[in-house]
């Protein structure tokens, strides 16, 4: 009997499809049964339902503030992994200050659970040699094409680049990052205008009808494909190098665009402050009309800041001391 245990970076959005088809996979199995799942941090449920029911509420208002705006997909509620627990008779297993290879950890999950199969959905940290050797097998599931799209944000780098397509692979994990053999992969087209977050959960959904045939995989040993052709890797300080702008002014306004299009959000410095700007509009060369702020860029056109984190700068200013607040007292 196969014991799994699911490494989720978080309880929602497409984590949670996953999580969700892993367990509906492994319920009509006799031969697996899910152990447990190890967040990276306690999950507070009731709380961060209220986070993600504001924020919905928060798109709604602009989705009718802006009709012309591409509905989201990517504001989902949380999954209740106290209550999957008890339904199911599944651990949930916290690591040590959120460290998942720390020793104390993974000498509990070799007397509690002794697990054989791993399955890292979106989770942020790295696994050890240590860890990945208490698991017959450790299978990671990552939302780019491989090997073009090792590293994080796999989604939001294909966009950025220009691909036609972007994809999904479930790989075997070793020692190296995001070089693991091939053991499926998909695909689906970069629609026009469409944000990266709502393809990174439209990929969820098309791979999560594959975990049956994953699991297939795993259980019989499958040892993938080895990864072929030209690799490249993205690191987070390769995201931050295109996202955190000191100069916006040095950047052409098709760059700045194709930026905020494949990041959806950039950090930017603007009359000596920093601010996260989430759509542009772009003036006319001699424009009359007032505003804040102003960017003009290397080719000579202005571009004006309109939206900060998704809203306006009014309140975009009010949801910023709430959010603090909110971080300081409750979390």
């Amino acid at each position: 009997m196969h014991r799994v245990v699911i490494f989720p970076g978080h309880a929602w959005g497409a984590p949670a499809v996953l999580v969700r088809g892993v367990l509906k996979a492994v319920v009509a199995r006799n031969d697996m049964v899910l152990s447990a799942i190890c967040p990276p941090k306690p999950l507070k449920f009731t709380l961060t339902l209220w986070r993600r029911l504001l924020l919905r509420t928060l798109f709604d208002i602009e989705s009718f503030l802006a009709p012309t705006m591409k509905p989201r997909s990517t504001v989902h509620l949380p999954v209740n992994l106290d209550n999957w627990a008890k339904r199911h008779q599944f651990k949930i297993l916290v690591p040590e200050a959120g460290n998942i290879n720390h020793p104390r950890f993974l000498a509990r999950l070799r007397k509690e659970i002794n697990p054989t199969i791993a399955l890292s959905f979106y989770c942020p940290q790295k696994f050890s040699p240590d860890l990945l050797g208490i698991f017959k097998h450790a299978v990671n599931y990552h939302n780019g094409l491989l090997p073009k799209y090792r590293g994080i944000m796999g989604t939001a780098w294909s966009v950025y680049k220009g691909e036609k397509e972007t994809g999904f692979t479930f790989h075997h994990m070793d020692e190296a990052f995001d070089e693991g053999a091939v053991l499926m992969q998909g695909a689906l087209p970069v629609d026009p205008g469409r944000k990266p977050s709502d393809l990174d959960f439209k990929k969820a959904l098309t791979a999560v009808k594959r975990i049956p045939n994953l699991l297939d995989k795993i259980a019989s040993g499958d040892p993938g494909v080895p990864q072929c052709g030209e690799g490249s890797y993205y690191s987070e300080k390769d995201s931050w190098a295109l996202t955190r702008i000191a100069e916006p002014s040095l950047l052409t306004s098709v760059e700045l665009k194709k930026r905020l299009q494949a990041f959806e959000s950039l950090k930017i410095r603007i009359d000596g402050a920093w601010h996260v700007v989430t759509k542009f509009r772009q003036l006319n060369e001699g424009s009359e009309k007032k505003g804040r702020f102003r960017i003009r860029t290397s080719d000579g056109a202005v571009l004006e800041p309109v939206r900060f984190r998704h809203h306006p700068y009014g309140i975009y200013r009010v949801l910023s001391f709430i959010r603090g607040f909110v971080s300081k007292h409750l979390s």
